[in-house]
């Protein structure tokens, strides 16, 4: 695995052409099916998840089409819903753990981060973790002072200057 993360399990929900994906990896994955399955998607999904990181989720709403473009829509479901994107990954020091939100997109494009979430578990004891959940902007946290939520970014943007989540 050498010194970066390592992607382990990608589950999405709501996520542009796709309704719903649980896809486990390894080492090496190919993603194969026809034209319109949702390969692209999928992909894009994690080209969303690096964009809102690094930069503000406004930002990653624009690069991938806008709110209301990015969240799935189907003759049953004509009207703005929620997407969520699910990562489970291995750290460079062996440590496992998961990262996670839940986006409400609104109508005209608008959007809320409804909640968030980061669990790092130590190898040794998997009793212990380091953590983070956000709802509704209020934050529950392993750590004594919790920064706090800013309405343009992922809370882990934030959460990353804690030793336990830099790596994430």
């Amino acid at each position: 695995m050498g010194n970066s993360t390592f992607l382990t399990r990608v589950v999405l929900e709501n996520y542009k052409s796709i309704a719903a994906c649980d896809v486990r990896l390894g080492p090496l994955t190919f993603l194969v099916g026809p034209n319109g399955s949702g390969k692209s998607n999928f992909l894009d999904a994690l080209r969303f998840v690096t964009d809102a990181l690094r930069n503000t989720t406004e930002y990653a709403f624009r690069e991938h089409g806008g709110a209301d473009r990015v969240v799935r829509r189907s003759i049953e479901q004509p009207s703005p819903s929620q997407f969520g994107i699910r990562l489970e990954f291995v750290l460079p020091s062996g440590t496992s753990g998961h990262y996670a939100f839940r986006v409400d997109v609104r109508s005209l494009g608008g959007y809320q981060v409804q909640a968030e979430e980061c669990v790092v578990r130590e190898r040794a004891s998997m009793d212990q973790a380091a953590y983070f959940r956000v709802h509704r902007g209020v934050v529950d946290a392993s750590v004594e002072v919790a920064p706090a939520v800013l309405e343009d970014r992922l809370y882990l943007a934030s959460a990353s200057g804690f030793p336990d989540f830099r790596p994430v």
